[in-house]
Order: structure tokens, then sequence, then C-alpha cells
């Protein structure tokens, strides 16, 4: 069996592990996460190149019209992610959330309502809200980074598993310090926060429709007032598509 070495363009790092699988031994050298990836056999045959984005040659390909302007996308970890179109109950929670965070930091913070914010290891998610410091002067050149947030919040039905698992580690992993998930299927607020380097946080507290979340910025949010009541008719009629990873 042919033995083959996995390589990037560039110079090496001191980060070299040589793995033996039967007959086959592989070496894969960490270099910078934004260079190509070769690997090439033994016998000289090349596989294909997979190229991860940089933070920096994505927003070109923003500003320059690459995209189609219809796509909904983030890039995480380097890698582009479509996103799904959001379903009537998804953007009924976000109106409400946000109307209500705007009344309650009025100055006090900047909101963002499904705009990009920029995190470490080529990362450009668009939570579907966020919190930010002020002045608000100050992104219309750049994104808040992950020392400028206060708060990210995702809404959830059908990417609950994603929302806890990788959005959660980056968030975590980047230091911001509260991180609220809203289930929209459970009805349930989950806040999340002392982050930590290992991409997890360290307290986390689940608030149902009957009971209140205290934030020093947002006030009382009332959770039960981010979703439609029962007089608004059968929530059953609101579909409940959400962001896909």
């Amino acid at each position: 069996m042919a033995e083959f070495t996995e390589q990037t363009g560039g110079a090496p790092s001191d980060d070299t592990t040589e793995v033996h699988t039967g007959a086959v031994a592989v070496t894969e050298t960490t270099r910078a996460p934004s260079e190509p990836t070769t690997v090439t056999t033994s016998n000289g045959q090349t596989w294909p190149t997979r190229l991860r984005w940089t933070l920096e040659m994505y927003e070109a390909a923003i500003v320059k019209g690459v995209f189609p302007a219809t796509l909904r996308a983030e890039l995480i970890q380097g890698e582009i992610i479509e996103k799904m179109p959001t379903g009537d109950l998804h953007a009924f929670v976000h109106r409400k959330l946000v109307k209500k965070l705007i009344t309650s930091v009025s100055d006090n913070a900047v909101v963002g309502s499904q705009d990009p914010i920029v995190l470490p290891d080529a990362t450009r998610p668009e939570p579907d809200v966020w919190l930010a410091s002020p002045p608000e002067d100050q992104y219309a050149t750049r994104s808040p980074s992950a020392s400028d947030l206060l708060l990210v919040c995702e809404i959830s039905d059908s990417s609950l598993a994603y929302d806890r698992g990788p959005k959660l580690a980056l968030y975590a992993a980047a230091g911001i310090p509260e991180y609220w998930i809203v289930n929209v299927t459970a009805k349930e607020l989950e806040r999340h926060t002392q982050p930590r380097e290992d991409g997890t946080y360290g307290e986390k507290r689940v608030f149902g429709v009957g009971e209140t979340v205290a934030h020093e910025l947002a006030g009382e949010v009332v959770v039960g007032e981010i979703f439609p009541t029962e007089e608004a008719g059968d929530e059953s009629s609101l579909t409940p598509i959400a962001e896909a990873p």
C-alpha cells in the first residue's frame, strides 16, 4: 500500500505528527490554517487541494460581488457555510427580541440584527442578535470583534444542536461573555455565561415562559413576551424553519 504525506504550502512548523495505519504512514504537518493542503502519495500522485478562506479573502469577495446577492452564508473556521431561509416563528421571535433590546439598552450598547461579527480562526458569523460596546460609529468601517461583544444570541429550532455545539464552542473560545440560545420549540431561553478557553461556558441557566432574565444592559426580558400569545392564533401555522449549518 502506498505511503503518503500531507503537507501545506509555506514554511513548516514544529507541529508534526506521524500516524501508522497498517502499511500506511501518514505524516501531517500543521501550518497556517489559510494555506492550501496538498496530499502526495509515494508514487508521485497528487490529490486535490482544499483551500480555506481567510477573512480578508472572504470580505474582498463580498465587496467585489463574487457571491449572489441572495446568498445567506457565514464564514466558519475558513469554510463558507450556507444558511437556510428563516421560518415565520423564527422571524417573529427575532423581531420581538430585537425590539425589546433596542428599547432597553438605549445608547449603552449597540444592537446588531443578523449582522456580521469577526472572531479568531477565519470566522465571520452573523448571529441573530448581538450587543456590542458603543459608540456605534466605530462599526461603520469594521465589524465588531470578540473584545467588543457583550452578548450574542441565536434563535434556534431545527438548528438547536448546531447552536449548542459548534456555535457555542466558537463563542466561548473567543471569550464572548454571554451567549443566549432562544429555543423556539420549547419556548425557553438558555443563558450561557463564564466563557472558557476550551470552548465551553462555566454556567448555564434555562428560563421558561413564566420567568424573567435580568440583564445588566437589556433590563428584564420576560421570556413569554418574545413568543406568540395563544390569542394570536394557532402557532403551528408559523413555519419553524431555522438556519442550518
